[in-house]
């Protein structure tokens, strides 16, 4: 599926895989995402992009999140206590373990952060969606409402201005002290 790729600037997608990841998955998700959201011109192409890669690095944290409890799973040494009708002493006693993750002495740093950089590419992701659909709809984007905010006379043409100086005249107040006869 990627020979036939329409991924922008011929981008090659071995600078955004580690290790072990398959590149082509990456090409899929993208086409994918194109596919299914049917991006119709430039800057909602890089939206739909920014999607599918923010989604990609989101899935690789899960990964790593897993590996994490994957590894600290197989220090798990059950105690095996059971009680006097044959269930377990101590229910939960697993999750107890992978739970002891979070512990300074263990992996707590690196759970942390991964939960940080999940959210991060989760926020990414759905600004990207926001914008798109923002796009979709035909309704300015957040940042030209900004910029009419800050420029007051930008919602008026020359012509209207125009228009309005021409209209208005000038008469003297009726308190005024000059009489015309």
């Amino acid at each position: 599926m990627l020979q036939n790729s329409r991924i922008p600037f011929q981008a090659d997608l071995r600078d955004l895989v580690i290790g072990p990841e398959i590149k082509h998955r990456l090409g899929d998700l993208i086409e994918t995402a194109r596919l299914s959201l049917k991006p119709r011109d430039f800057a909602e192409n890089c939206l739909v992009d920014e999607m599918a890669i923010s989604k990609w690095r989101g899935i690789r944290t899960k990964i790593m999140e897993k590996a994490v409890y994957d590894h600290q799973a197989t220090t798990y040494r059950p105690r095996g206590l059971k009680t006097t009708d044959g269930t377990d002493a101590e229910p939960y006693e697993d999750m107890y373990h992978l739970a002891c993750a979070h512990s300074p002495e263990a992996s707590r740093i690196v759970l942390t952060a991964l939960g940080r950089l999940e959210t991060r590419y989760y926020r990414h992701f759905c600004g990207s969606f926001r914008l798109l659909l923002t796009a979709r709809r035909g309704t300015p984007l957040p940042l030209t409402d900004l910029e009419q905010a800050l420029h007051p006379l930008s919602n008026f043409t020359p012509k209207k201005v125009k228009e309005e100086k021409e209209n208005t005249t000038c008469e003297p107040s009726p308190n005024s002290s000059h009489t015309t006869k």
